[in-house]
């Protein structure tokens, strides 16, 4: 279900994904740090019910055509 929530988004049916709580998506704290990852660096936003929206540091690096 996540992951067809990220298509949703970058098909531009959607802005944002929100959960009821990280739990609902993720199996654990590694995981979860993926799935962030993964809608941040896709552009949109995560929103969790419980926690709000996450505070989590991620690095994410440059695209190649960002670097110039």
């Amino acid at each position: 279900m996540f992951y067809k929530a990220i298509r949703y988004m970058r098909a531009g049916k959607a802005d944002a994904l929100i959960v009821t709580n990280l739990d609902a998506i993720s199996d654990g704290i590694a995981d979860s740090y993926l799935k962030i990852g993964a809608v941040r660096e896709a552009g949109y936003r995560l929103f969790s019910v419980d926690e709000k929206e996450p505070k989590v540091d991620l690095y994410i690096p440059p695209k190649r055509g960002d670097l110039q």
